[in-house]
């Protein structure tokens, strides 16, 4: 998988909150696979991010 489907499927994911498993069948790769991918960008970006308080 390339980087770029990489971002386009946790971007889908931010965008729709569509689930693992249908991203996972869209992009043609296992469900833990994009829960792997999505955790990894929600890490990254979540210290952006600013606080709820």
């Amino acid at each position: 998988m390339t980087s770029y489907s990489q971002v386009v499927m946790v971007l889908a994911w931010f965008a729709k909150g569509d689930a693992f498993a249908r991203l996972g069948s869209h992009f043609k790769v296992f469900t833990g696979t994009v829960w792997r991918y999505v955790n990894r960008a929600v890490e990254t970006v979540a210290p952006l991010a600013p606080t709820l308080e």
